[in-house]
């Protein structure tokens, strides 16, 4: 049975919620969401691509199929005996094989990667609105990266049981990681935001920089227009802006703390 909600909804959904995260976790956003066109998504191989500071995320949607008893003639049916929400992957298709590559690349514009599919585990409108409200659509639904799949050319089923019970790959019966499993999620974020590539170093903190400023109200800083020095190193860039990044939050107190009558920002 297909959910009684769109792909489109479903998927402004999970967006809404990652962008959160990103704010709350991962340095807050470095653009807005990049959502290639319907033809370009077959090249490109995701949906949507949320760049936050310290990582890019990139996302396919499926919405899948709730499978109950009521559905005998299922070809998961036979294998797991209980209700449960499932994904066919064609692993042949030229938008498998894209965002598998773009998942192996590991590093996008200096941010390292994390690529996967995430597909609601529920199904009904009601309860969609609900974990909607409550910010909890990516808390309900499972995720999984084109890794997790057996690379042959066939089709497979992805499926999450109702009680959680089983999460794995069909044909081959096998138990794969559930990546939006809060545990899980929170875990590889950690270990990705905290890479120390100095690609990865010179990105990052030039990004947490212009935030910082930015969420401080600070239009401009003298020191900005010498981080593009073509004489400064890669090293020194890293220092300075390491530098400035301590400066920024007591600018911002100051700031925060100043007469209201003042524009002095600090």
């Amino acid at each position: 049975m297909r959910p009684k909600f769109s792909e489109f909804s479903y998927g402004y959904s999970v967006t809404r919620e990652l962008e959160l995260l990103a704010k709350l976790a991962l340095g807050g956003v470095s653009a807005p969401p990049m959502l290639p066109s319907l033809k370009a998504e077959k090249d490109l191989g995701f949906d949507v691509g949320v760049l936050t500071v310290r990582l890019a995320i990139f996302v396919q949607f499926k919405l899948g199929e709730y499978v109950s008893r009521a559905a005998p003639g299922s070809p998961t049916w036979p294998y797991l005996g209980k209700e449960h929400y499932r994904v066919r992957i064609d692993t042949s298709d030229h938008q498998f094989l894209a965002l598998l590559d773009l998942e192996k690349r590991g590093v996008h514009k200096g941010r390292p990667l994390l690529v996967m599919y995430t597909a609601p585990a529920f199904w009904t409108r009601e309860t969609f609105w609900m974990h909607y409200s409550a910010d909890e659509v990516l808390q309900h639904s499972y995720g999984f990266a084109p890794s997790d799949l057996p690379c042959d050319g066939q089709e497979h089923h992805r499926v999450v049981t109702a009680d959680h019970s089983m999460n794995g790959v069909l044909s081959e019966l096998r138990e794969v990681q559930d990546r939006l499993e809060r545990q899980t999620l929170d875990a590889e974020f950690r270990q990705l935001a905290e890479y120390r590539g100095t690609e990865f170093s010179l990105v990052s903190l030039e990004q947490q920089l212009r935030a910082a400023c930015a969420s401080a109200g600070i239009a401009q800083l003298g020191q900005l227009d010498a981080l593009d020095a073509p004489d400064r190193g890669v090293w020194d860039q890293i220092q300075v802006w390491s530098q400035m990044l301590e400066v920024v939050p007591l600018i911002w107190y100051e700031g925060a703390t100043a007469d209201p009558g003042s524009s002095d920002r600090g």
